[in-house]
């Protein structure tokens, strides 16, 4: 019985993590850059507040998120690469006993 993995969408998904993790980089970013300009014009003690919940919450886990999705790249690579050497050893032991 042959057991095969589809390298391509090993690929496939590790390119699409890793796209989503630049775009949440790109979306951090952006959000960032949109509540800077915001903090200069919201001087008052709840628009302090509301920034620190803003950096606290929603920015650290834009982050987190973008940090998932390169390890989970990064691993799906890294599988990819070990199931390779482990079929192409699992082949030549069966070459050898043929």
């Amino acid at each position: 019985m042959d057991f095969m993995i589809d390298s391509d969408a090993f690929a496939q998904a590790s390119s699409a993590l890793t796209a989503k993790c630049e775009e949440l980089e790109n979306l951090r970013s952006n959000i960032e850059a949109s509540f800077e300009q915001l903090k200069k014009d919201w001087d008052s003690d709840a628009g302090r507040q509301f920034f620190a919940r803003f950096e606290n919450d929603l920015l650290k886990n834009l982050e987190n998120y973008a940090k998932v999705f390169e390890h989970m790249s990064t691993n799906l690579t890294a599988a990819s690469q070990k199931y390779e050497e482990v079929f192409r050893a699992a082949d030549a032991v069966s070459d050898v006993q043929y």
